[in-house]
């Protein structure tokens, strides 16, 4: 990636940012995502109260994508076209999400591999203007 002028500071807003569905290759019309790589740590000690190092443990990627309901509806629509009942059946080596960032001077792509979800929360109140929904999700890596 170069390093591109930044003016006012900015160096990339929602504006900037794409996702999609490395399945389809189809745009994932979304409101919001999150992803993240965790690792468990933990301090080692031996002689004395001081921690001598650490240790680490196991790695975990998770995420969430926020959509409107009709997002989800096209992505139930394509994991029935797979045979899979919802997207939670979609096996995950099935689906990749691609997130794009670009703005003027810079373009960077994460992709995250083996992209699972976890549950399909739906809920509705009196007054909502918009009906978004949110679908958290586990993977494999990211490149």
């Amino acid at each position: 990636m170069t390093n591109g002028i930044k003016i006012n500071g900015v160096n990339y807003d929602w504006g900037d940012v794409t996702i999609s569905n490395s399945m389809t290759g189809i745009d994932i019309v979304c409101t919001g995502i999150e992803y993240k790589k965790s690792q468990e740590k933990e301090l080692i000690y031996g002689l004395g109260n001081e921690p001598i190092g650490t240790g680490n443990g196991q790695v975990k990627y998770e995420g969430s994508v926020s959509m409107h309901k009709s997002g989800l509806d096209k992505l139930n629509m394509m994991a029935k076209a797979m045979g899979a009942k919802d997207i939670m059946g979609i096996p995950g080596a099935a689906m990749n999400i691609v997130v794009t960032f670009m703005n003027m001077w810079d373009l960077q792509t994460d992709t995250l591999i083996g992209v699972c979800f976890t549950d399909i929360s739906i809920a509705a109140k009196k007054g909502d203007k918009e009906f978004e929904i949110s679908l958290p999700f586990i993977y494999l890596r990211q490149e």
